[in-house]
């Protein structure tokens, strides 16, 4: 069974910043902003009233009340207490599943569309895909052929992560009437009910007089950012119910009260709660849509809902390799569209529910990586027979035509301490594959340096060796002498690289040096890198 495709790129970014080093994650599907403080002080409440020890399986009375009230005012769903049960909505689907699946059933799930399958597989089922349209919109007639005799469950999800399409009415209406004539249920995952930007949100879970055909899962984790706090609830008939009971009591035995008060308060004041998460979400879209459309090469999807984009680009890698090249080369975090299933190859998720500095940062990242794979400027999709670094050459101005076969760099911090980039040291045999790697290591180089110098300017010499050099004087990529210069010696001369053999030829012109007191100047690569 497959990682993860979101975690796995979660994991990876706080590894590399656990490293130190400035990833500007687009991946995580969580909103930035911190939980509101009402709900943070419903659960310390909670907790000092002794709201600690063992609940009911399903949640307690309060919950479930504030569940009811919640789903009856704003989803139109005809649901008492009785009809609903507390827990977080990846467990709920997982619990419906293990309820509706007899073992080898077949449970469909949307292509591109969340991670699904992977809760079928492991109830003992056997997901079937079914492909949406091309606008990603409902297709009755695609889901249709794919139902079949062991079909017990259709999954749908709207706001629709990662298309961040609304489903309208009509589609889900005519969804639902083919799943009752059936006698096949309908998983109705709305994690996304409160981020909408167009159209209405609309439950199909509202077409019944009662719950039964349709079991509706939510969540409090985008709508409230309480992704951490794991909360959420399932409405569904009494006879699935009893089976999540079972579910709930023999693996998790209850969930936490205090926990569960906390949600039932944000429950009952869900419309004003929501609306300032609501206003940045749309104002963040704006951003996003006006950015992306202006990168060419990229194919954006109309974004009604969620706080993702996921468009369609032009260059022929997979979408998994493309990720690994814009946080190798941009540090910028993305969400293969593969991992959405078959039909999200060419495209990669963004979340733009992130703090803005890191959103803008990751925006004009994806910018420079697109820009320079569209002027051909870069060697992505080329074979190594191609990259004879014994012909890079150095333009008439000092800076990089194409690449070179190795860096050396020593900078200091005004007066302090010199700190040489024993990384930049070596042959930069990702120069050819990564031609943004030396400016991503001098910005990482600035970072630690203002760490300890907060105040400092960073002074950086930077010199390029071709191999041809290194070879006449016996070093297979290692600068002879450099080690030996003073920060004074190796930033004073800007035409050569001094030598330790008076008779070894001068690398002139090859010479770089930057002053650089403000992390801005960083925002694109310094001219010839």
């Amino acid at each position: 069974m497959p990682k993860s495709p979101t975690l796995e790129m979660m994991y990876r970014t706080i590894e590399m910043k656990s490293r130190g080093l400035e990833v500007y994650s687009l991946a995580p599907g969580e909103p930035y902003f911190p939980t509101p403080a009402e709900i943070v002080e419903a659960a310390h409440r909670a907790m000092v009233e002794g709201q600690t020890h063992y609940v009911e399986a399903l949640g307690t009375r309060a919950v479930r009340n504030a569940i009811a009230g919640k789903v009856r005012r704003l989803n139109g769903i005809h649901a008492e207490p009785g009809d609903v049960a507390f827990m977080p909505n990846k467990y709920a689907l997982a619990a419906a599943l293990q309820a509706v699946v007899n073992r080898g059933g077949e449970v469909l799930v949307p292509d591109p569309g969340y991670f699904y399958s992977e809760a079928v597989t492991l109830a003992g089922g056997r997901p079937i895909r079914y492909r949406l349209s091309d606008d990603f919109s409902l297709d009755i007639d695609e889901i249709r052929r794919r139902t079949g005799d062991r079909t017990r469950a259709i999954v749908v999800n709207t706001p629709s992560n990662p298309t961040a399409r609304v489903f309208e009415r009509s589609a889900l209406e005519e969804l639902y009437e083919f799943a009752r004539d059936r006698g096949i249920r309908v998983l109705s995952d709305e994690a996304y009910e409160d981020v909408i930007f167009e159209g209405a949100h609309f439950s199909v879970g509202s077409l019944e007089d009662s719950p039964d055909t349709v079991i509706s899962i939510f969540s409090l984790s985008k709508s409230f950012s309480m992704t951490g706090w794991r909360a959420g609830y399932v409405v569904a008939g009494r006879g699935i119910l009893s089976l999540i009971n079972k579910y709930v009591e023999h693996t998790m035995s209850c969930f936490p009260p205090f926990i569960q008060a906390a949600a039932a308060y944000a429950l009952d004041n869900q419309e004003r709660l929501v609306a300032p998460m609501k206003g940045e979400c749309a104002r963040r879209r704006k951003i996003v849509m006006d950015a992306l459309e202006g990168i060419d090469g990229l194919d954006v999807n109309r974004i009604e809902g969620t706080f993702y984009a996921f468009p369609r680009y032009g260059l022929q890698v997979g979408s998994v390799k493309l990720a690994e090249m814009l946080l190798r080369e941009q540090r910028v975090a993305v969400v293969p569209g593969i991992g959405f299933g078959p039909s999200g190859e060419g495209r990669f998720r963004i979340s733009f529910c992130q703090r803005e500095e890191e959103l803008l940062r990751g925006l004009e990242g994806l910018r420079a990586f697109f820009r320079r794979s569209n002027s051909g400027s870069s060697s992505r999709g080329r074979g190594r027979e191609s990259m004879d670094s014994d012909n890079m050459q150095m333009d008439g101005r000092g800076g990089l035509r194409r690449s070179v076969d190795a860096f050396y760099g020593c900078a200091y911090l005004d007066e302090s301490i010199a700190y040489r980039a024993s990384t930049l040291q070596r042959p930069l045999e990702r120069a050819v594959s990564a031609p943004r790697g030396l400016h991503v290591q001098l910005h990482d180089l600035w970072r630690s340096a203002r760490q300890r110098h907060p105040h400092g300017a960073l002074h950086i010499g930077i010199a390029a060796q071709r191999r041809q050099e290194c070879a006449e004087e016996g070093g297979a990529g290692e600068h002879p002498g450099l080690s030996e210069l003073s920060r004074a010696q190796f930033l004073g001369y800007p035409g050569a690289l001094r030598r330790k053999r008076a008779d070894a030829p001068v690398a002139r012109g090859l010479h770089q040096r930057f002053v650089v007191d403000d992390e801005a100047a960083f925002s694109q690569p310094f001219e010839g890198f």
